[in-house]
């Protein structure tokens, strides 16, 4: 450690922050999180040999420490996730696709909603709901709510007394209100379903569009009666396919498992919503420093979770992350409610906690045993080996030679 490294530990306060570590030519290489500075970035320093080897290279990297105090390890679990995306440092756990998943917002700011896709949750009187990681699924999603409720798809925020309505009216994807074809009371009613659904309770959905069917019917409004027919069959063949994959758990919760070696990790996700499965993905992490499993937790939450709202009231984990307590202390402050990370012990929550986990084992042995992986591990193996060589080029090809002899005599190349 040079003396000007010391003079910052020692200078180190023991309030909670956010560090950054920087090399020889100014590059942000790691950022962290600390409740006590203090403590943390001294921990780098103090037992070399229990660190690993590649935490030991970070190590041997910084020649500059900076950091920021805030007010609370929650505020430091947020400015962390933004010092991460904006420096992107060699050595932190990373998302590979960097980049926000989407929402479906309901806007029950305006007179008559619409569903539009965002980016960046807001507090606006709007409802949010996902995020939506996988874009097949949020468009299968988006079709059939089309199907479901046809709510408004235009973005004018008025209309002229003579407004015609436009082709989506006449091919039965909205109401046109626009027009004046709907009453405020009966678009708030199709708005409220669409909540509903969205919050995944499609049994009550369900169950009300079917007394409005028989209403419909029983009145002869046998065009509304057919309409309501159809939504109901597409409501019944979601359900049974979506309870075909669930168990038995009946309340909302996100289920997630880690799976590391080396330097890769997968985080597999299930959502279940009453009792059914309504999203399953999988992200690749790359844990260079390779910390463990309870740091790459940790780390996924953070920015899987950022800006979401609208969360379950449990969390499933197959480890138990870094600062737990922070986190569910962050996560319920974003929420507005309560949200607790629990790992499983017994009945079906472990069960699916266990198949959450076998998922996630799969996806990484099979990107493990990937062409592309071998490849690229080979490519990263040639540039670390021009570098200790200091080629002006990575090499391409490779001779070896090997001198066989008996006490100097009979040698063979």
């Amino acid at each position: 450690m040079n003396a000007h490294l010391a003079e910052i530990l020692k200078k180190l306060p023991h309030t909670p922050g956010v560090y950054l570590m920087k090399n020889a030519e100014g590059e942000v290489i790691y950022v962290g999180k600390a409740k006590s500075l203090h403590n943390r970035v001294h921990s780098y320093f103090q037992n070399r040999d229990a660190l690993t080897p590649k935490t030991r290279a970070l190590v041997e990297h910084i020649a500059d420490i900076e950091t920021v105090c805030v007010n609370s390890p929650q505020e430091a679990l947020i400015l962390e996730n933004n010092f991460i995306k904006q420096y992107k440092p060699k050595y932190n756990i990373m998302l590979r696709d960097d980049k926000r998943y989407p929402f479906l917002c309901l806007t029950e700011s305006e007179e008559f909603p619409r569903l539009i896709l965002v980016r960046s949750p807001k507090a606006d009187g709007n409802s949010y709901f996902g995020p939506y990681v996988s874009g097949l699924q949020r468009k299968e999603l988006e079709q059939l709510l089309r199907e479901l409720f046809p709510l408004r798809l235009c973005n004018a925020k008025s209309w002229s007394k003579n407004h015609r309505p436009c082709l989506n009216y006449h091919i039965g994807k909205c109401h046109a209100p626009c027009a004046g074809n709907i009453s405020a009371e009966d678009y708030a009613e199709l708005v409220a379903q669409c909540k509903l659904f969205l919050n995944g309770k499609t049994e009550q959905v369900t169950t009300e569009t079917e007394k409005k069917m028989k209403q419909a019917a029983a009145e002869q409004r046998f065009e509304e009666a057919a309409a309501l027919r159809d939504r109901l069959f597409a409501l019944q063949t979601l359900m049974q396919k979506q309870q075909l994959e669930s168990g038995d758990v009946t309340e909302n919760r996100d289920f997630i498992a880690i799976a590391c070696r080396d330097d890769q990790c997968i985080a597999q996700v299930f959502l279940y919503r009453n009792g059914k499965v309504v999203g399953r993905e999988h992200f690749k992490l790359q844990n260079p420093a390779e910390e463990e499993a309870a740091a790459v937790m940790a780390r996924f939450l953070s920015e899987y979770y950022e800006g979401s709202k609208n969360l379950p009231k449990e969390i499933c984990l197959n480890i138990e992350p870094e600062d737990k307590e922070g986190l569910e202390a962050w996560l319920s402050a974003q929420n507005g409610k309560k949200v607790q990370l629990s790992l499983p012990q017994r009945g079906d929550r472990k069960k699916l906690m266990q198949l959450v986990q076998h998922n996630a084992e799969l996806v990484l042995t099979e990107r493990l045993e990937s062409k592309a992986y071998k490849e690229q591990k080979a490519a990263l193996a040639l540039e670390q080996l021009r570098e200790v060589l200091q080629l002006e080029k990575t090499p391409y090809r490779m001779e070896c030679y090997d001198i066989s002899h008996f006490q100097g005599t009979h040698t063979v190349g």
